[in-house]
């Protein structure tokens, strides 16, 4: 059907309005004027007010512009083709099964205060990612690491003192004693504050190693009460003040791809403690 006339006419003046220009109106709708702020501030067109500034909380794309104008992590993605190129480490070492990763910090590399930023800043990062208290909903950019996943599950777990297995929820009777600081994995919830477990011994070296023939776990119950997280079970330690040790879940050659992501950026611990307690 064909529009009537009328409608022909006022679409055409429309499309003659918008064409139209005001010379007196200037082509940007803004400014580039500073009026009288501080030539040492930087004002940033972020296009949404973000969620979080801190880089294990961000989720969204407003606060992840920001994070990566204000934190650099181990590597940056160069703005050819986005493969790594240098960040606050300078070099790193890898092994043949691309599983273990050795990064070496720069020592240029500080914190806006001056202090230097360390390998033991990006352990407490990536530990706190984990954490399940924390609520990070980057949580499974974790998972590569060594035993990421299950401690961020609340699945693997480390005895607080000596226990006992017992053979069932009810008994007793057990013989094996399983020492304070031993890994265990839970294989259920848990029961009448008892839970079963199995005892666990993957945990990181990281150091080349050839795959073990896997050997039944011990199995069975303990306190749940006795049980509590312990970081020391995930792939991530700080050999040094700026040597930082990764160990990973499974070979993966794009490791450094994903520690360009701000999730794996550096935080202090003093500073996020700090912010914590002032809520």
């Amino acid at each position: 059907m064909r529009a009537p006339p009328r409608t022909w006419l006022f679409a055409a003046a429309l499309i003659l309005a918008a064409g139209c220009k005001n010379e007196s109106e200037p082509g940007y709708y803004g400014t580039l004027a500073r009026h009288g702020h501080s030539p040492r501030t930087l004002y940033i067109n972020n296009g949404d007010e973000p969620e979080y500034l801190d880089p294990g909380l961000i989720s969204e794309q407003a606060g992840g512009c920001l994070a990566f104008d204000l934190f650099e992590g181990l590597v940056e993605q160069h703005p050819a083709d986005l493969h790594p190129v240098q960040g606050v480490a300078e070099r790193y070492d890898k092994s043949d099964d691309n599983r273990i990763f050795r990064c070496y910090l720069r020592e240029d590399a500080k914190w806006s205060d001056g202090k230097p930023v360390t390998a033991a800043d990006f352990v407490y990062a990536w530990q706190r990612v984990l954490r399940p208290e924390t609520g990070s909903r980057q949580v499974g950019m974790m998972y590569a690491l060594k035993n990421g996943e299950a401690f961020g599950a609340r699945k693997l777990l480390v005895t607080s003192r000596a226990v006992v297995l017992q053979p069932s929820r009810h008994a007793k009777d057990g013989k094996t004693i399983v020492l304070e600081g031993s890994a265990v994995r839970l294989l259920g919830k848990p029961e009448g504050g008892m839970v079963e477990v199995e005892l666990y011994d993957d945990l990181p070296t990281f150091r080349p190693r050839p795959r073990a023939v896997a050997k039944a776990p011990e199995k069975g119950w303990v306190e749940l009460a006795s049980l509590q997280l312990d970081e020391s079970v995930i792939g991530v330690r700080a050999a040094s003040e700026r040597v930082l040790e990764v160990e990973l879940e499974q070979p993966t050659p794009y490791f450094l791809e994903l520690a360009s992501y701000y999730a794996f950026f550096p935080v202090r611990r003093d500073v996020i403690e700090r912010a914590a307690w002032r809520g």
